[in-house]
């Protein structure tokens, strides 16, 4: 029986997305054991998951107030305790999706046969060996030349291909406990239950609250509930949109736990959210949403799944991956009306204002945007994308473009020759012994980041790759850097080909 680690302490929104991953690891080998290293209090959309046997709870805010008194070697210890334990599972892969620094020791102490994702060599080095790990660790350089959800990358990552049927599972008793609640609360019908979330992790995620009021309004006067959930911290705006709405809503913040607002929510019609961790748990369940994105990208982290909306404003900044924002542009411009229109008559009239995407899992079992307004803004360039997924997977013909642009062809050409060059300098110095052969490799390396646009993906690719490789034994050092550069080369040459 193989036995399975996946390491993922980060926020609650990355597990969820994370799920579809262990229900592919279960199909591909039924007899496989899954185990879910997570922050405490993460864990709630693990929890009762048949592809998911065991939980390990990490206190990483306990670890993380160690290292910042006198007893820090207390959290030392604590730590080498908690990854003995994970070692003595014997673990036959364990993959490291979460990119914290210290996390990579951490999954090289655990020991297993296969590690995947970021991990610390023997010699203290953090390497990123497997290709869509690197992949995953590139796309914060540039993002228009990637596709894939996070969620399918995490797939690719694990070696899962094709689609996958997953959802997070709320028990019968959960529902029914769930029912008694809003009956509770005088809700005696869910076909018109309409949740709000208007928290979110940042503010320049949050709809505007008299959006949500002005929204609720219109729903309420057509016979829908309103439920506000969120968390206690988040109970200022929760009931200023309580107070704006009067009648008609019920207030869940701060009330339920998150198990039990997934239980209420896994009842009702729709989801109106900012990019949230509960609308990658409304989507797991199979609740439409309608996912309102300002500073993030829905490429990357929108609702997994098919059937859901996606509204984003007009703002030429998008994707900034701002956290505060003065303005605010993208999230004004998405009107309450258009909202409402989606809910009630599933359409919409088109905007200069906004863009408007369906979501879809396409026939190569991934996810993908469908636009439904003209003249978009573009989250990814079609071909440069399609170049950078066919370097990695050349036998993937789903996404190979029609046409490459003479531009990224050009560019992508650039960097192979650039790459030739400092092939040719590491030669030189296994030849020579010449150090000046290195400070010419050095310089030529600095000439990539003059390459834009796609030039941009491939730097930081190589870089990742580089960065890599331990430098203790330097002559080892040497050569294993003259592969990474032919290596890379190879996959341009892949990725540009017709």
């Amino acid at each position: 029986m193989k036995r399975i680690l996946i390491i993922l302490p980060n926020n609650l929104g990355d597990v969820i997305m994370a799920i579809p991953v262990l229900y592919g690891l279960r199909r591909d080998d039924p007899q496989c054991h899954i185990s879910f290293f997570v922050e405490n209090g993460f864990e709630g959309g693990l929890e009762n998951l048949p592809v998911c046997d065991r939980i390990f709870r990490f206190h990483r805010k306990k670890y993380r107030e160690y290292a910042t008194v006198s007893s820090w070697r207390d959290g030392v210890k604590e730590l080498l305790g908690a990854a003995h334990i994970l070692r003595n599972e014997m673990f036959d892969l364990v993959i490291n999706y979460a990119q914290h620094p210290y996390l990579s020791p951490f999954t090289s102490l655990i020991q297993s046969k296969i590690s995947l994702g970021a991990i610390m060599s023997r010699d203290g080095c953090r390497a990123i060996d497997d290709l869509w790990s690197q992949y995953l660790y590139a796309i914060p350089f540039a993002r228009k030349f990637n596709r894939l959800h996070a969620t399918d990358v995490y797939k690719r990552i694990a070696g899962i291909k094709g689609t996958v049927v997953s959802s997070i599972v709320v028990t019968e008793s959960e529902k029914l406990a769930a029912v008694s609640f809003l009956k509770s609360q005088s809700i005696d019908s869910f076909e018109k239950l309409v949740f709000f979330q208007p928290g979110a992790a940042f503010k320049s995620k949050k709809w505007l609250p008299e959006h949500f009021i002005e929204l609720g309004k219109m729903l309420i006067d057509d016979g829908y509930t309103i439920c506000i959930s969120g968390a206690l911290s988040e109970s200022e705006i929760v009931n200023q949109i309580d107070e704006g709405l009067q009648h008609g809503c019920i207030v869940l913040a701060g009330k339920l736990t998150f198990r039990e607002t997934l239980s209420a929510l896994s009842l009702s019609r729709f989801l109106v959210t900012g990019d949230t961790a509960l609308m990658h748990a409304a989507a797991s369940l199979s609740v439409r949403t309608i996912a309102l994105f300002s500073s993030t990208n829905p490429v990357e982290t929108g609702p997994y799944g098919a059937d859901h909306y996606i509204v984003c404003g007009k703002c030429e900044h998008r994707p900034c991956f701002k956290t505060e924002c003065s303005m605010m542009t993208c999230m004004k411009r998405i009107p309450p009306r258009t909202i409402y229109e989606l809910i009630v008559h599933d359409q919409f009239k088109p905007s200069g204002d906004y863009d408007l995407y369906r979501t879809s899992i396409n026939k190569n079992g991934d996810y993908e945007l469908v636009c439904d307004t003209a003249a978009a803004i573009d989250y990814f360039t079609s071909d440069g994308a399609a170049i950078t997924l066919k370097a990695l997977d050349p036998h993937d013909i789903y996404y190979r473009s029609a046409a490459i642009s003479d531009r990224y062809r050009e560019e992508s050409l650039l960097v192979a020759s650039y790459l030739d060059k400092m092939v040719r300098e590491t030669d030189m110095y296994e030849l020579t012994g010449n150090p000046g052969a290195l400070s010419n490799f050095e310089m030529i390396k600095q000439e990539l980041t003059k390459v834009n646009e796609i030039g941009k993906w491939w730097f930081a690719l190589l870089n990742i790759r580089l960065n890599s490789i331990s430098l203790l034994d330097f002559g080892l050092a040497i050569r294993k850097s003259r592969d990474v550069c032919l290596m890379t080369k190879a996959e341009i040459l892949n990725g540009i080909a017709q």
